[in-house]
């Protein structure tokens, strides 16, 4: 028996091998391929072809790693091949999620600081799986953007995003300045018509541009450049307002960020969990010299709150405040807030 499991063993292993060296090869040449397109990018003048040429080298990129890690299973030869074959299944699953209904936003609210009412409300998406129950955004984000899944998931959550604040408004059920703030991904960023569809989106659901606010991490906002200078600046012509996400935690050169058209610096959570007060003081400077906003993240505890007031911060979210609430609880919380 034992002999026999061995066999199925090195029989499986050399399977994963196999297949592992068949995908590197043929995703090697055309990794190689594209390569030598994104070197030459003078020549490809078409913007909309430049974005698709990019996203067509990440996602090889990310194709041909999987590839490597599948063909060095033989150190490992059950544990990467279960989780490889779990990736694919939820990219498998992912596709026409959507359709069937599957995901749902919540809401995470943002107050003001100085008077302590709610200003806006972050949306983030979650997964109702039909067998796997309620997914976070960290079990299936990072497999949405490597499947392309991303552009699709994100066009939705804008859409619904807007359609559920313009709700709200008509049913004169929170004031018509409160924003909602969607997450927007590096991949959708190279979407080709990412900004006619927000124009689409804010003309069908009729939501006052101003009322919706996207957030990019730091490097995606400072780092890729002048083709997303140029969206961003698209986005500022039409209302939408930019935030970037996790402030603090990348490398981004700050000499760059007067250049964008950034409304706020959201300060990464760390910084408040650790209490670095003084990086937290750094950051409110920064800003104020840019004419821009705070929004501080992580808020656990009264002592946060009443630190980020005396530094400057403007806006707080965080766990003191609330945690994220289904479309229901909303009116409630925002009302309980406000008497």
């Amino acid at each position: 028996m034992k002999t026999t499991a061995n066999t199925n063993s090195n029989t499986n292993s050399n399977t994963s091998v196999s297949l592992g060296y068949e995908l590197r090869a043929s995703l090697a040449s055309i990794h190689g391929a594209l390569r030598l397109l994104t070197r030459d990018q003078d020549s490809v003048t078409d913007p909309n072809a430049r974005r698709l040429l990019r996203i067509a080298m990440s996602n090889t990129h990310r194709l041909l790693s999987l590839a490597v890690a599948i063909e060095g299973e033989t150190q490992q030869p059950n544990v990467l091949t279960t989780a490889a074959i779990e990736r694919l299944r939820l990219a498998n699953e992912l596709q026409g999620a959507v359709e069937r209904g599957e995901f749902v936003l919540v809401y995470q609210p943002v107050i003001c600081l100085g008077s302590g009412r709610a200003v806006g409300l972050e949306a983030l998406a979650r997964w109702e799986h039909p067998t796997r129950g309620l997914m976070q955004p960290n079990s299936f984000i990072e497999i949405a953007e490597s499947s392309g899944f991303i552009a699709e998931l994100g066009l939705w959550a804008i859409r619904e995003a807007c359609t559920q604040l313009r709700h709200w408004q008509r049913t004169g059920m929170i004031d018509s300045n409160l924003w909602v703030s969607v997450n927007l991904s590096p991949c959708q960023l190279l979407e080709p018509n990412l900004l006619g569809q927000c124009e689409a989106i804010l003309h069908e659901t009729e939501l006052p541009p101003h009322c919706l606010h996207l957030e990019l991490t730091e490097s995606v906002a400072l780092d890729l450049g002048m083709d997303v200078l140029a969206i961003l600046q698209g986005f500022r012509q039409l209302g939408i307002a930019i935030y970037v996400d996790d402030f603090g935690t990348g490398y981004s050169s700050l000499a760059r960020l007067h250049e964008f058209p950034i409304d706020a610096l959201k300060i990464d959570r760390s910084f408040i969990l650790r209490e670095q007060w003084e990086i937290v003081r750094m950051i409110a400077l920064l800003a104020e010299h840019l004419g821009i906003q705070i929004v501080a993240e992580g808020i656990e505890s009264v002592h946060h709150l009443h630190t980020l007031q005396g530094l400057g911060c403007q806006m707080a979210q965080g766990f003191l405040i609330s945690r994220p609430l289904d479309a229901a609880a909303v009116i409630d919380f925002i009302q309980d807030l406000d008497s």
